[in-house]
């Protein structure tokens, strides 16, 4: 199939929905990816086939509808590679309204987390100036560090955007997130652009409280305190958590729990061998 074939197809899927009836909407992104995924040639220029708020319904359901970790979403790559970009009209000083959710909120909320996808869609919604929040306060920014998007996270700080990102209890403050994926890059970064070293998740764990809980290597527990330092920033080293612990005590935990897992291996290894 032609370029010219493949455009034609492509807006005559489209002509034939009636956009309202959900049903055909459904039926039409079924019958997308055999255009994409064979497509042939120059990529159109979307817009000139869909409407603003059609892509993002078509991007949106694609992202929900994937069950491929870590592999391409061929709607949302295809989308991304053509060039299309999210332009939303501009409210108060040239910019958008923030509070929108979009498809990058909800392939952060799938079940699998696909790098992949998120990283083609922030080529689809590159504003980086406007930080777009969901109802829960879940943003593009706590997206970005959730799935180490450090470039992404780089374009947000260099735009003035705020590192701690306070949002509702229920959503993870950004270094906590970069703490919980070891990215000791991005962790620097949060830190030597103001993120606070102490502040707390919902669970009232600090960020030593998740160093603690989960890392073997001490390398990012040492950063902390290197880069608080450089900041004159305390690390709080007694802070307790909802439950009561301190860092320490999940240090130790943590230890203890290494070391008996070692034990019960050795012993199960001399009686098999008896």
């Amino acid at each position: 199939m032609s370029t010219f074939d493949d455009l034609d197809k492509l807006k005559s899927l489209r002509q034939k929905v009636d956009w309202e009836i959900e049903s055909e909407r459904c039926e039409l992104l079924n019958q997308l990816y055999p255009v994409v995924e064979n497509w042939k040639g120059k990529l159109p220029n979307l817009r000139d086939i869909f409407h603003p708020e059609e892509i993002d319904w078509l991007l949106t359901e694609a992202v929900k509808c994937n069950k491929h970790e870590d592999k391409p979403e061929p709607l949302v790559e295809f989308v991304a590679s053509s060039g299309y970009k999210d332009e939303p009209e501009a409210v108060e000083d040239d910019k958008p309204s923030s509070r929108r959710t979009t498809p990058i909120h909800h392939a952060a909320r799938c079940p699998l987390r696909n790098r992949c996808i998120v990283r083609e869609l922030f080529k689809v919604y590159d504003r980086f100036d406007v930080n777009y929040t969901d109802e829960l306060e879940f943003s593009h920014f706590h997206v970005a560090c959730m799935y180490s998007c450090v470039d992404v996270v780089k374009k947000f700080l260099e735009l003035g955007q705020d590192p701690d990102c306070l949002a509702q209890k229920s959503v993870d403050p950004p270094l906590h997130f970069a703490l919980k994926n070891g990215d000791e890059e991005l962790v620097g970064l949060l830190l030597r652009n103001g993120a606070d070293p102490n502040m707390a998740d919902a669970e009232g764990s600090t960020p030593l409280h998740t160093i603690c809980k989960k890392n073997d290597d001490d390398s990012l527990a040492k950063m902390l305190f290197e880069i608080s330092d450089e900041k004159h920033q305390l690390v709080q080293m007694d802070t307790k958590d909802k439950l009561g612990r301190t860092p320490l005590q999940l240090a130790v935990k943590r230890i203890v729990c290494r070391q008996k897992r070692i034990v019960c291996r050795q012993i199960r290894g001399i009686f098999f061998c008896v």
